[in-house]
C-alpha cells in the first residue's frame, strides 16, 4: 500500500511480504498506520508549522496578494459580503445613527 510504499521504499514493500509471510506484513502495516496517526495525533502543532512551510513554499501570500489586486471591485466585495452579512445590520445602523449626527 502507499503508506508501506512510502516508508519502506517500492523493492522493499515488494520483498516484504515474501520474507515476512501475508499475515505478519498486515501486521507490521497496521502498526505503522496506528503509529503514523498516534504520532499526527501527538502534534498537536502541527499544522502551523505545516502552514508556515506551505506558505513559504508555494509563495501562498504573495500570490493571494496579486489576486486580490487584481480583483475588480465587486468581485471584491462579493468575496467580502459574506464575512460582514452576519453583522450588516449593526454596520447599517452605527451609519445611520453616524448620519445623523454629522
Amino acid at each position: 500500500t502507499k503508506v508501506m510504499r512510502d516508508s519502506l521504499g517500492s523493492l522493499a514493500t515488494w520483498l516484504a511480504p515474501l520474507a515476512l509471510g501475508p499475515k505478519s506484513y498486515g501486521e507490521l502495516e497496521n502498526a505503522m498506520k496506528m503509529a503514523l496517526v498516534q504520532g499526527l495525533y501527538e502534534a498537536k502543532d502541527i499544522h502551523k508549522v505545516a502552514g508556515k512551510y506551505v506558505g513559504k513554499v508555494t509563495n501562498l501570500e504573495r500570490k493571494n496578494c496579486v489576486a486580490l489586486q487584481r480583483m475588480p471591485p465587486d468581485e471584491f466585495e462579493n468575496l467580502l459580503h459574506p464575512i460582514f452579512q452576519e453583522d450588516e445590520w449593526i454596520l447599517v445602523l452605527l451609519g445611520g445613527v453616524l448620519g445623523v449626527i454629522v
